[in-house]
């Protein structure tokens, strides 16, 4: 299917967008001669009241000389009255349309959560926060639906490192918010320590890691050799770094960090390839320490998931390309 670009006042152009909700929400506008430069570009037209109504990724394929634009998917977006999402078709080319249908009183995901932690909890009102407990519930039911969102927003789209990153990017963002939601100070920060990367290559994603970080964490775990390097760690800089490690941690403004392994197969073999860092500058308690090592882990288990999705999907792309 060759891509016809609608260039009007209100049609935008875009690097990159987020799904994990509908409408998508599009980001890195650029103008339409920018786009036309671009590998792939999405391109979104919106109504008079400024709602988006259709979301299109353009991908341009090149034969010689020859160069057309294909349009990969289409979301289409209707609406209620109310400004409420009414329905959402997704179109991918040689598959059947995908249709959700929603009701007119749709709850937001704020909304959604103060039902929730009414309904489970019984809270006396509405200013009560949930006990990290009553949290961790809440938050696990966020990243299942998230789980499904990242499947849907995958449907007909390659699963190759770009989506990767794109995702992983979705599943970062809704964790830092997650995590404040438990500790509001928390000011988490996520980041990755790959030992195979090379100097200066920054992760895409990911929070810049602070100096000596994984020197103190490799101090740690040399006087804590019984623990598997496997395990979900949170550290509390004030009861478990030295002296030394405590004056850093002051010094970088870090009160806990929770560590663990990304794991990824190789020649049949399960390797450590990257450890993963989340960083808060609240000092959690026993109960938030136990919620976040939990969230953490699920953090760890999708990265895990996605990386392994698009390597399996490069290696097949390889392998149909010899024969």
């Amino acid at each position: 299917m060759t891509g016809k670009t609608t260039d009007s006042p209100r049609t935008r152009y875009f690097r990159t967008f987020s799904a994990y909700r509908h409408p998508v929400q599009p980001h890195e506008q650029i103008e339409y001669s920018q786009a036309q430069e671009l590998p792939t570009y999405y391109e979104a037209r919106y109504d008079d009241q400024e709602r988006l109504i259709e979301f299109v990724k353009q991908l341009r394929a090149e034969d010689g000389s020859k160069k057309e634009w294909l349009i990969m998917f289409t979301e289409e977006y209707q609406y209620f009255d109310n400004g409420k999402l009414k329905k959402r078709t997704l179109k991918v080319p040689d598959q059947s349309d995908q249709i959700w249908e929603f009701t007119r009183h749709q709850k937001s995901w704020s909304n959604y959560f103060d039902q929730l932690c009414d309904r489970w909890f019984r809270r006396s009102s509405r200013s009560d926060r949930p006990s990290p407990e009553q949290l961790s519930l809440l938050v696990h039911e966020q990243f299942t639906e998230l789980e499904t969102e990242v499947f849907e927003a995958a449907v007909g789209v390659p699963h190759d490192n770009e989506w990767a990153v794109k995702i992983t990017l979705q599943i970062l963002d809704r964790t830092r918010d997650i995590i404040e939601g438990i500790e509001p100070n928390a000011a988490p920060k996520i980041c990755a320590f790959a030992e195979k990367l090379p100097d200066g290559l920054k992760l895409g994603g990911f929070d810049e890691l602070p100096t000596s970080l994984y020197g103190v964490v490799d101090e740690w775990r040399d006087e804590n050799s019984e623990v598997s390097e496997l395990e979900t760690i949170t550290l509390l800089a004030k009861h478990d770094l030295d002296q030394e490690g405590r004056r850093w941690a002051a010094g970088s403004n870090i009160s806990s960090i929770t560590f663990a392994p990304i794991r990824a197969v190789d020649d049949g073999e399960l390797l450590v390839a990257t450890t993963l860092f989340l960083l808060t500058a609240q000092t959690l308690d026993e109960k938030q320490v136990c919620v976040v090592n939990s969230i953490f882990r699920r953090l760890v288990q999708q990265i895990q998931n996605v990386v392994e999705v698009a390597r399996v999907y490069e290696v097949s792309n390889q392998d149909s390309g010899r024969l």
